[in-house]
């Protein structure tokens, strides 16, 4: 079984924890937490095999900091400061990610919804999986930039319920529901819809 495999069971596992019925808030951090990972560790490795032993990993951050350094002396590689930031999330070295990754936008010609998205979830894991006003807003940037990004529909309709803000919350995933991003994908939004909803 793949690591992609194993980290998507976990995604879909952690759909049923994604709703804390008191604040009717979406808390997001599982669900989001995995895709995120999945996605960041799949950046590194070019394929999703499983990492089977410790000086796999090892490899994996070496890799990692050969990049770093080749990024010193290609500063304003948009793509490789994006590829660095998710390399460091799959790391778990979401400080070095959130510094990355605030390259990546500084260099972003007239911004880029995929950057800020990034940024922001690396933000997010750094900040010990808890929402901050800047960070929902560096999704709500990502949105103005581009209103069809999956990935910033996704996080700001979770970072929307976080303040509160349910309307738009579903709003923006029922956006991307649109969309049909997939049948495991669908069905999480069509449960945190709902939820929100009180239904």
């Amino acid at each position: 079984m793949t690591i992609w495999i194993v980290l998507g069971l976990m995604f879909l596992l952690a759909a049923g924890f994604v709703y804390v019925p008191k604040h009717r808030v979406l808390t997001a951090t599982t669900v989001i937490l995995c895709a995120t990972l999945s996605f960041a560790l799949y950046s590194v490795i070019g394929s999703p095999k499983l990492i089977s032993s410790q000086g796999e990993l090892l490899h994996m951050g070496d890799t990692v900091e050969s990049l770093a350094a080749r990024l010193q002396d290609e500063p304003d590689d948009l793509d490789g400061w994006i590829m660095l930031g998710r390399s460091y999330m799959a790391l778990g070295k979401f400080a070095d990610a959130t510094r990355a990754l605030h390259r990546a936008v500084e260099i972003a010609p007239e911004g880029n919804a995929t950057a800020l998205v990034t940024l922001g979830e690396a933000m997010y894991l750094q900040n010990g999986e808890v929402w901050s006003d800047f960070i929902i807003g560096v999704f709500d940037k990502a949105l103005i930039i581009d209103p069809q990004l999956g990935a910033a529909l996704f996080w700001g309709g979770a970072g929307a319920a976080a303040k509160g803000d349910l309307p738009l919350a579903i709003a923006r995933w029922e956006t991307l529901l649109a969309m049909n991003p997939g049948a495991e994908t669908n069905q999480i939004l069509r449960q945190g819809i709902s939820e929100w909803r009180g239904n």
